[in-house]
């Protein structure tokens, strides 16, 4: 999530890079809203914004405010995973 970026697109999203490749997704139902995946990691980037989309949600409240925000695991580090 970029903050400078919450302009840009008017609708709550983030974006995740993969191998040179990413993707822009609404937080509500995690659509797309720009770019592409390949189906194993857009399938992966979705389960951890399931997990996460509270976190996103106020993440992007703070960005639209211009207010600082923390940012969210990673979803290699995330041991929810295994």
């Amino acid at each position: 999530m970029y903050s400078s970026d919450t302009g840009r697109h008017s609708e709550p999203h983030f974006h995740a890079d993969h191998a040179e490749r990413g993707v822009v997704l609404r937080i509500p139902d995690l659509a797309i809203l720009a770019g592409s995946l390949e189906p194993r990691d857009l399938k992966r980037v979705r389960k951890w914004a399931e997990r996460h989309q509270k976190q996103l949600k106020a993440c992007w409240d703070k960005a639209a405010a211009s207010r600082p925000f923390t940012p969210i695991t990673h979803p290699d580090s995330d041991d929810t995973d295994n």
